[in-house]
């Protein structure tokens, strides 16, 4: 059967649908067929790892049944908080080199998956990236991925995969020693120094660096 009669593990609710993550799956309702639409074709049209699989769907019940996962809200040490940085750049970096942006990158949005590597699910805010993206002004494209920028210390460049994770950083409220903020503080500047924009990196390149500093 599509759905088994069981109760979920968790329930998040928001203003389009509602997420039941169960055992072995995460159902999604939605209220609005057309935000179904939206994030089912945008789901599927991603290539490269980090992005939640799709097991199935039924537009008559306007539900999309993904892979099992578990929310990331209790962090047993700051190398979870390592891998996710790993895990959900290289999402982001498919994301993006695939011509879409995910619209509401947030650590409700992360999960982990049967085979312990962090995605991105969540799609109905994504959409296309515009063709002359590259071309637009620092201001009109710094905000792709919808953050604030009060939220990144020092952040004045547009968006780049530092500026993603220092709002993951910021949402889980971790408290750092000084030693691994410093770290975390020349990883912004490093990267804002590099000028790496969107995709236009090497995803080995940023994941050698990111083990360098953390």
């Amino acid at each position: 059967m599509f759905i088994q009669k069981r109760s979920p593990t968790i329930k998040r609710s928001s203003g389009n649908s509602t997420v039941y993550m169960h055992n072995e799956y995460v159902i999604k309702y939605f209220k609005d067929l057309k935000v179904m639409k939206t994030e089912l074709n945008n789901t599927a049209s991603i290539v490269g790892k980090g992005v939640v699989r799709i097991l199935d769907c039924d537009e008559s019940l306007k539900i999309i049944k993904y892979e099992r996962l578990k929310t990331i809200s209790n962090l047993e040490s700051y190398l979870d908080i390592k891998n996710i940085l790993l895990d959900i750049s290289i999402a982001l970096y498919n994301i993006h080199k695939s011509g879409y942006y995910h619209g509401d990158v947030s650590v409700h949005n992360i999960g982990l998956n049967s085979k312990d590597k962090y995605v991105l699910y969540d799609f109905e805010n994504s959409g296309k990236l515009p063709d002359n993206i590259m071309e637009k002004t620092e201001k009109q494209y710094k905000d792709v991925e919808m953050f604030l920028e009060n939220l990144i210390i020092n952040c004045k460049s547009y968006f780049n995969t530092q500026t993603v994770l220092y709002k993951i950083l910021n949402e889980m409220k971790k408290s750092f020693t000084k030693t691994e903020y410093m770290y975390i503080k020349s990883f912004n500047n490093s990267y804002k120094k590099r000028e790496i924009r969107f995709y236009n990196y090497n995803t080995e390149d940023f994941i050698q660096t990111l083990n360098s500093i953390l």
